[in-house]
């Protein structure tokens, strides 16, 4: 069965936010200070791209540095691309999101949730 994204085809990318997904994040400190890999996001990487998935890493950040970093820490880079645009995509994770479901009160409490790097 192919992926679908409301009954319509998608393509076969999983778009990863760098802060606080792939990188594991205490809030912004500078444009040059990138923290370590959050724990199993490597792995995770790895799963999506064994599984036949392309992967694009979405950030603000500038794409030079958030390649260096996914070298300097064994990411694989192959069919992997990043992005300051929000690419098409199967599926996007990122710490600031919330599934819309179509109820507007679950959304209203989901703006006032802090994202899990906040949480004490």
């Amino acid at each position: 069965m192919a992926d679908t994204v409301g009954g319509n085809p998608a393509p076969r990318t999983v778009c990863l936010d760098f802060d606080g997904v792939l990188a594991d994040y205490h809030g912004w400190k500078d444009e040059d200070t990138l923290d370590p890999p959050y724990p199993g996001a490597k792995e995770f990487v790895e799963r999506v791209l064994a599984a036949g998935y392309a992967v694009v890493v979405h950030t603000t950040r500038d794409p030079d540095r958030i390649w260096n970093w996914l070298g300097e820490n064994c990411f694989p880079v192959f069919n992997v691309d990043v992005a300051r645009r929000k690419p098409k995509a199967l599926v996007y994770i990122d710490d600031r999101a919330f599934r819309f479901t179509g109820d507007w009160d679950a959304a209203f409490e989901a703006i006032r949730q802090p994202p899990h790097w906040q949480k004490p």
